[in-house]
C-alpha cells in the first residue's frame, strides 16, 4: 500500500527584506511514496529548489501589471475570484512596499489550495505572513463581509492594460 506522500519545509531559509524579521523557505523536501519502510540512505527524500528571481530593475508598473496578470491566474477558479477582485480593487493605490509584499503573498508557498485556506480561515497563515499588513487586508476582503457578489473577475482598466 502506498504511503500518503507529505510535505516537510527544511530548515534552510532566507531573509526577507519585504516585510521585517521573515523568514521564507528556499528548500521544500517531499517524502517519496513507498511500499515498505524507508531505509537509510534508500533515496526516499527529494529536495526540490526554488529558483531565485532577480527582479531588481522591475520598474512599479511593471511590477503592478505583472501582479495584477499573477492575482488573475492562480490555478484555481475560488483563488482568481479572491486575489483578481482583490487586486482590481487596491493594486492601483499599493505603494512600491505594498506591491513588494503582495508579491511575497502571492509568489513565496508551493500550493494554490494552502492559500485559498489562509485567506478564508480555515488554516493559520503562515509565520512569514503573520506581520504582513497586505495579508490582513486581504483576509478581510476575503471575508466578504459586504456580500458582494463575486462571480465572475472585473474587467481590465484602461490603465491596467
Amino acid at each position: 500500500m502506498w504511503k500518503r506522500a507529505t510535505t516537510v519545509l527544511v530548515g534552510v531559509a532566507r531573509a526577507s527584506a519585504v516585510i521585517p524579521s521573515v523568514r521564507l523557505p528556499t528548500v521544500a523536501r517531499y517524502q517519496v511514496a513507498c511500499f515498505s519502510a524507508p531505509t537509510e540512505g534508500s533515496g526516499n527524500t527529494i529536495e526540490i529548489r526554488r529558483p531565485t528571481l532577480n527582479r531588481d530593475g522591475e520598474t512599479a508598473e511593471a511590477l503592478r501589471s505583472r501582479l495584477l496578470y499573477q492575482s488573475r491566474k492562480r490555478g484555481i477558479k475560488e483563488l482568481d475570484l479572491i486575489m483578481g477582485t482583490f487586486a482590481h480593487e487596491f493594486l492601483h493605490t499599493f505603494t512600491i512596499a505594498e506591491l513588494r509584499e503582495y508579491d511575497v503573498i502571492l509568489n513565496e508557498h508551493d500550493n494554490e489550495w494552502d492559500m485559498y485556506l489562509w485567506l478564508v480561515g480555515k488554516s493559520p497563515i503562515p509565520e512569514y505572513l503573520m506581520e504582513s499588513q497586505v495579508m490582513r487586508r486581504l483576509v478581510s476582503f476575503a471575508k466578504n463581509e459586504g456580500k458582494e457578489v463575486r462571480i465572475e473577475l472585473p474587467p481590465l482598466r484602461e490603465s491596467q492594460v
